[in-house]
């Protein structure tokens, strides 16, 4: 693959996700989304 083609399909998911964890966020309390966010931090760090 193409490093150009990685970058693209990586920003790609990210702004999927981003859309899809606003809308989560919203509709659960801040505290959740904290938690939620700590986990995919975790996740993305190992």
């Amino acid at each position: 693959m193409h490093t150009v083609f990685k970058l693209a399909m990586a920003a790609f998911y990210i702004w999927i996700f981003t859309i899809v964890f606003t809308g989560i966020a919203k509709a659960t309390p801040v505290n959740t989304s904290e938690v939620g966010m700590r986990t995919i931090y975790s996740e993305l760090g190992e």
